[in-house]
């Protein structure tokens, strides 16, 4: 029965790696998991049988090997555990390693506990599995409004002029204010660009933090609504109050990524889910620093495993220039169109792990060397504009900030904290576009992104309101952390 506890234990922990990155996981990568962890789990069996005369040898490797199946499959994706202290991790290691071998132990000597225990844990993998299921399908909502969104806080609204809109972050996008206070440096490349040519909010805020929060966020619009669609709105498997104003007004609506981070299958609500040739996947973020260990180093031999089974891998293009690329192809003469694109450009800080000293100011370096492309993307944007699309609305900001910090600066260091995770870049492009209710939002003391985006609303609409009831997305009071 011991085997079973190893086969079912470690498959546990791989199902809740998969059920908790779905949306990373290419179709390649669930086969090609799941042919590493049928080969990890052969091998164990064959070596543990082998030495089945062997007793004590025995029990310890079995513990062993479920316990670096975990590590491997699973704990090396969560990165609170990844950013311990090397104290805290070698004891947790010795904590799970004794709890295992108590577990085979009883295994070992009970028949009885043998059959309870690994029946829970298969009951546990089906419930697993089920949960799953229910996450996948649950966000097709069968009832559609007769009138408004499918948020009680979000009404429809008939705008009086229907230019294309487009929505564009970019990854730790930062205002220049922010970047002079917390670097080396007084401003990014970007910071010029910005100045001459952008209307930029003051005191500018992401509604919540990292990315997938963050722009998951701008397309509910409302923070109710968001708690039980947090990560389906960007590929249209669930309803966005935001789109479906715009659908009212005819728009098209689009999102763009180049890779399945927000999932690999577009669903219902979106008309274009953009990803392009980009088969990453999971391995697109994981830490590079861990990449070897992590399910068994599959990311380090994916694109040999593909190879051998004659699965192409052709990129032609950039993932910065994907999204650019997109817009030439989805502007429509006769159809207004909205988009929302990510760009991961410059980049933030490993999350969770804070930076001081040589690594802050390596990692400025890399911010700064970075940005330069970031420079090329907003040309780009600019250009097409106005050569391509000259009445049109263009919104670019960022994503979150740099994440220089780590959880524990939330308490010890507030400001620093919030300013480092949530003060982002945001402007929009033309200068003239929308100015009188720019400036009547701009004139507030802070702007977040989807009051940004109420101030678009209303642009379009001669000043009316999408919120019925506009509610708070979290409990920070922004203005007390004003840095403009």
């Amino acid at each position: 029965m011991q085997y079973l506890f190893l086969v079912l234990s470690s498959t546990l922990f791989l199902l809740l790696t998969y059920t908790t990155s779905f949306n990373e996981l290419t179709i390649n990568d669930s086969l090609l998991i799941l042919f590493v962890f049928c080969v990890v789990i052969s091998v164990e069996l064959v070596i543990t049988i082998m030495i089945s005369k062997f007793h004590a040898i025995q029990k310890n490797l079995i513990t062993l090997f479920i316990l670096i199946n975990i590590i491997s499959f699973h704990a090396l994706f969560i990165e609170e555990l990844v950013y311990l202290k090397i104290y805290q991790q070698v004891l947790l290691l010795l904590i799970n390693y004794f709890v295992i071998f108590t577990f085979i132990s009883i295994v070992n000597e009970n028949k009885l506990f043998s059959k309870i225990i690994n029946l829970v844990i298969l009951i546990a993998i089906c419930g697993t599995l089920y949960n799953s299921y229910i996450k996948q399908t649950n966000n097709l909502l069968s009832v559609i409004p007769t009138s408004g969104t499918h948020s009680e806080n979000i009404r429809l609204i008939n705008f009086t002029s229907t230019p294309n809109v487009y929505f564009v972050a970019f990854d730790a996008l930062i205002p220049q204010s922010i970047f002079n206070m917390y670097f080396t440096d007084s401003s990014a490349p970007f910071h010029q660009v910005f100045n001459k040519n952008f209307s930029s909010f003051t005191n500018f805020f992401t509604d919540a933090a990292p990315t997938k929060p963050s722009l998951n966020a701008l397309l509910a619009l409302d923070p109710d609504y968001y708690n039980n669609h947090k990560e389906t709105l960007f590929n249209g498997t669930a309803p966005s109050p935001f789109f479906e104003v715009f659908k009212h007004n005819g728009y098209e609506v689009s999102t763009a990524y180049w890779g399945t981070y927000f999932g690999e299958k577009q669903g219902p609500f979106v008309d274009n889910y953009n990803i392009g040739d980009n088969t990453e996947g999971i391995c697109q973020f994981l830490n590079q620093n861990l990449k070897s260990y992590t399910l068994y180093g599959y990311c380090e031999y994916k694109y040999f495993l593909e190879t051998l089974l004659l699965i192409p891998q052709e990129h032609t293009v950039t993932l910065q220039d994907y999204v650019i690329t997109k817009l030439y192809d989805d502007i429509s003469i006769n159809t207004p169109h909205v988009s929302l694109s990510y760009i991961f450009s410059p980049g933030h800080a490993p999350i969770k792990q804070k930076l001081t000293g040589d690594e802050l100011d390596e990692y400025t370096k890399s911010y700064i060397e970075y940005s330069k492309y970031t420079v090329e993307h907003i040309h780009k944007l600019m250009k097409f504009i106005d050569e391509k699309d000259p009445t049109a609305i263009l919104f670019v900001f960022g994503d979150h900030g740099t994440f220089t910090s780590n959880d524990t600066d939330k308490l010890t260091d507030t400001k620093y904290f919030i300013h480092d995770r949530y003060a982002v870049y945001g402007g929009i492009y033309p200068k003239d576009r929308c100015h009188k209710y720019f400036t009547e939002q701009n004139n507030k003391k802070y702007t977040t992104i989807i009051q940004a985006s109420q101030m678009i609303f209303k642009c379009l609409s001669n000043g009316q309101d999408i919120f019925i009831n506009q509610k708070e997305w979290n409990h920070v009071d922004y203005e007390q952390y004003l840095y403009e």
